[in-house]
């Protein structure tokens, strides 16, 4: 969660060495260790940004006892210090000491593990530390989290999300849509009311997740399009909700605004959204103006009409993602000139704008050609109209086929899920993860 910090940070700091740190705990209340951690290390250096929280199996020794098989939470912490690497190493291990980090048996259950990954790309071998951290490129529970934060960083003589792409479990973080429309496609007025917005967020908060997207306007073929007072007044109050519930925490989910408009983007960010999720492909000039004015994500998803109309649809002279790949490569380019860094973009092929059924499917067999940008990417295939073609199952029931196709996007350059249950996503996913 790039989320900010300076509370946290007690200190002045002169030529800080850029440092990124691997945390994870699988005893006791596991985010409660990370989080005291986090808050104990922001005595000792400055930190700059969090990954969002990610769950794993433990890594265990042959023959290791049953008691030791507990899943981990693990997140990615990046940092400034100003100190020896020596130093840092012994802070994180006087913060892992006040946590009872026991070290009797290798690879027991802990309350906290820290791990110094890299230090300003120091090499070194020694005794007590080696940089970069030896195991770094054998944890996807690294390397994923990693990604995250830093996608385009340097690793080894290649960018982390490549590394993490090409790592056997390589596995996406999760979002959440809370829809607060009367006329969603798949569930109209679900979470229409304060006391809906928190069931769900109650159901929600039980797992470790990375986003949570807030839509207002309902983009499905034939909808009324809102102007930007009304789509305001039906996100302030979830906004504030949010606001509210997760005040004070510092591992909470990423808030993503799903508006194609500046002006409600820049009230968003005033209200402290993380990322701007616009299905438009950014075409309104102010959106690109408050962009610019701000350092939050975005995702720039592809379409040709919104809401999406059924004649507005890729050509079938070449192949859907070939046309995708192109429009990518000019958006991105247009951006880098408005001053927009790629690093901030999450690209979202965009299924169910301008593209018909088979064109979603190919788009989807083809995803893996999207890591030509070494950027996230974002799916958000979840209960879509293109599945009418294999499942007569209404949009409300489609977790089932939207499960299957997560499934077997696993591995394949695809690092958030845009899903509608994202409790069920979480079960599955780590179910897979114990089976490799």
């Amino acid at each position: 969660m790039d989320c900010s910090v300076e509370s946290l940070t007690k200190t002045s700091y002169e030529a800080m060495a850029k440092v990124f740190l691997g945390l994870g705990s699988n005893l006791e209340d596991r985010a409660q260790n990370l989080e005291i951690a986090i808050k104990r290390l922001g005595e000792v250096l400055e930190v700059k940004r969090i990954s969002s929280l990610r769950e794993s199996p433990a890594l265990l020794l042959p023959n290791a006892p049953q008691a030791f098989n507990r899943p981990f939470l693990n997140l990615v912490l990046e940092g400034r210090y100003s100190g020896t690497p020596e130093a840092l190493l012994s802070a994180c291990a006087s913060i892992e000491e006040s946590l009872k980090r026991e070290r009797l048996v290798k690879w027991a259950p802990r309350t906290i593990d820290i791990d110094i990954l890299e230090v300003d790309g120091v090499v070194q071998e020694e005794e007590q530390l080696t940089l970069p951290h030896p195991s770094c490129l054998e944890r996807a529970f690294v390397l994923d989290p990693w990604a995250e934060i830093a996608p385009r960083y340097s690793f080894m003589g290649k960018r982390i999300i490549d590394q993490a792409r090409s790592h056997a479990r390589h596995q996406p973080s999760l979002m959440g849509i809370l829809n607060v429309t009367p006329d969603s496609f798949s569930d109209p007025g679900l979470n229409r009311s304060t006391e809906q917005i928190e069931r769900t967020l109650d159901r929600w908060d039980a797992i470790p997740l990375g986003w949570i997207d807030i839509g207002a306007e309902s983009t499905r073929p034939g909808s009324q399009e809102l102007s930007t007072a009304e789509e305001w007044e039906r996100l302030v109050p979830p906004l504030k909700q949010l606001k509210g519930r997760y005040a004070g925490k510092i591992l909470r989910p990423k808030i993503s605004v799903d508006t194609r408009w500046g002006i409600t983007a820049a009230r968003a960010i005033e209200m402290g959204a993380d990322l701007i999720n616009d299905v438009s492909g950014l075409r309104d000039p102010e959106m690109i103006e408050v962009l610019k004015g701000s350092n939050v994500q975005v995702v720039l998803m592809h379409s040709l009409s919104v809401p999406p109309q059924p004649q507005d649809v890729l050509t079938e002279k070449e192949h859907p993602m070939d046309q995708l790949l192109k429009w990518f490569e000019i958006r991105l380019e247009q951006l880098e000139k408005e001053g927009i860094s790629s690093s901030r973009v999450i690209l979202d092929p965009g299924f169910g704008f301008g593209k018909h059924s088979l064109q979603a499917v190919r788009i989807l067999k083809a995803i893996d050609a999207l890591r030509k940008f070494s950027l996230p990417v974002l799916s958000a295939h979840s209960r879509k109209s293109f599945m009418s073609d294999f499942t007569s199952a209404s949009a409300s029931e489609r977790d089932a086929e939207t499960l299957g196709i997560s499934l077997g996007l696993l591995g394949r350059g695809v690092e958030i899920l845009r899903v509608h249950d994202p409790v069920l996503h979480h079960r599955a996913i780590l179910a897979w993860a114990h089976s490799r």
